[in-house]
């Protein structure tokens, strides 16, 4: 079932990324989530531009 979620990713020096609205396959039962490659693409290249920011150790950059 594909649904929206909110993914965060913990970047090296503590600070979080979170990703809202992230449509993901998701197993109800098993509670696993999987991306389209497309989807993985895109959060892996928006991870990557908060981490540029350089952002404070325990920030929490919302996107």
């Amino acid at each position: 079932m594909e649904r929206a979620i909110d993914y965060t990713h913990t970047l090296p020096n503590g600070a979080q990324v979170v990703v809202r609205g992230a449509p993901a396959f998701r197993d109800e039962e098993d509670d696993f989530c999987a991306f389209s490659t497309e989807v993985a693409e895109r959060l892996y290249d928006l991870i990557e531009m908060a981490e540029a920011r350089n952002p404070a150790p325990g920030e929490v950059i919302g996107l």
